[in-house]
């Protein structure tokens, strides 16, 4: 199956990068942002979820060679300071600005990284 699926009307891209046959391309990560994700009332904070478990040794060069530098060129465009600004987040940050757009908050997401959820302790 493809990673890419349209419809009529309609797109879905998986955001997993799980696998050497399914890079982020310059299309998918167009399509992510297209979908416009975004908790309602708050359409100016899209969220796209990309995700892998790890970089296990067979998929270390898709993400950590040309595919992953490919993929980072791509987001470049959603980065210009103006019209997007680019979050790198955990989920437990992703969840927190969710929920800080939920409450009607605006500005800076990365302002709101630690707004329910507390960052985990520290082992000293």
């Amino acid at each position: 199956m493809s990673p890419a699926v349209a419809h009529v009307g309609t797109a879905w891209s998986g955001g997993s990068l799980q696998t050497a046959n399914d890079p982020a391309t310059e299309s998918r990560v167009d399509c992510w942002v297209s979908q416009s994700i975004h908790v309602a009332g708050r359409p100016d904070w899209i969220f796209v979820k990309v995700h892998t478990h790890g970089a296990p040794d067979v998929q270390a060069a898709s993400l950590l060679g040309e595919p992953g530098r490919a993929l980072h060129r791509a987001l470049s465009k959603y980065n210009d300071g103006d019209r997007f600004r680019l979050h790198y987040v955990t989920a437990r940050e992703m969840y927190n600005v969710a929920h800080a757009a939920m409450h009607g908050h605006g500005g800076d997401p990365g302002a709101y990284r630690d707004y329910t959820l507390p960052k985990p302790p520290v082992a000293s």
